[in-house]
């Protein structure tokens, strides 16, 4: 019995030691450094839907305005420092507000893949910083997804931030007899990508398609021009809330140690 009751000893010695080293482990893994970049909103752009029945061409008028001050980006940049901070708590995350039309016009060549080629002027600033991981946030490009909680409406592709107007289809709310002719849908074509940076390669991606249609009763607007049921901040809080949501569920997704 005596020898039972050693061994047991041995044994429970020997597990909480394990667990003492790896709890060490951890701790002496260093702590993260991750930039943030966006450059999904330069401009938010106004497509118009036009009757294109029957045709796959995407013949929709588009209108870009841009957006001063980098008010959309700073809440990329917000959004995503909250879910870091969120499943990462030792994580040190630096925010980088970008104000070069270039980057904006070069994105696509970021990331091919796995791979990712940044320019040589942004690795640079970002090594000088001592930065391991990258988020970097750019615009996506699909078919027209505007989802009504039933089926989806639009033609055409999207890409980044803006709002798709329909001023021609009729529809019938879902569970009501009322019948509304157009929507106005704000929408977000984003892609998270988490760039491991000694390695120069993406580790995680995700790719955000969001379009919410919105008709006149929500609003409180009477009908007439979907392109005025909002008004400016109201079209302002309508893309904040989709950033908010869903840059921020795929950052925890991608950083979650």
């Amino acid at each position: 019995m005596a020898k039972v009751k050693s061994a047991r000893r041995a044994l429970s010695w020997a597990l909480a030691l394990g667990w003492l080293a790896v709890a060490a482990a951890v701790q002496a893994q260093p702590a993260r450094v991750i930039g943030v970049m966006s450059l999904i909103a330069d401009e938010f752009v106004v497509v118009g839907q036009e009757g294109t029945t029957g045709t796959k061409l995407d013949q929709n008028v588009r209108e870009s305005v841009p957006i001063a001050g980098g008010a959309v980006e700073r809440v990329v940049l917000t959004t995503v420092m909250k879910a870091v901070a969120s499943v990462d708590p030792a994580a040190k995350v630096m925010p980088m507000l970008v104000n070069e039309p270039r980057y904006y016009r070069g994105q696509r060549d970021w990331t091919d893949g796995d791979k990712a080629t940044l320019p040589a002027e942004v690795a640079e600033a970002l090594r000088g910083a001592n930065m391991t991981h990258l988020i970097l946030v750019t615009k996506h490009r699909a078919d027209t997804r505007m989802n009504t909680g039933r089926i989806s409406l639009g033609s055409g592709r999207l890409e980044g931030v803006g709002f798709f107007v329909d001023r021609i289809s009729r529809l019938q709310l879902l569970g009501t007899s009322e019948r509304t002719v157009g929507y106005l849908a704000p929408y977000l074509y984003a892609q998270v990508a988490l760039i491991d940076l000694a390695a120069a390669r993406v580790v995680a991606r995700r790719e955000i398609t969001r379009g919410e249609v919105v008709v006149a009763s929500q609003t409180g607007a009477a009908g007439g021009d979907p392109w005025t049921w909002l008004d400016e901040k109201g079209k302002v809080q309508a893309l904040a809330s989709m950033i908010e949501r869903d840059i921020g569920e795929a950052t925890v997704a991608m950083v979650k140690p």
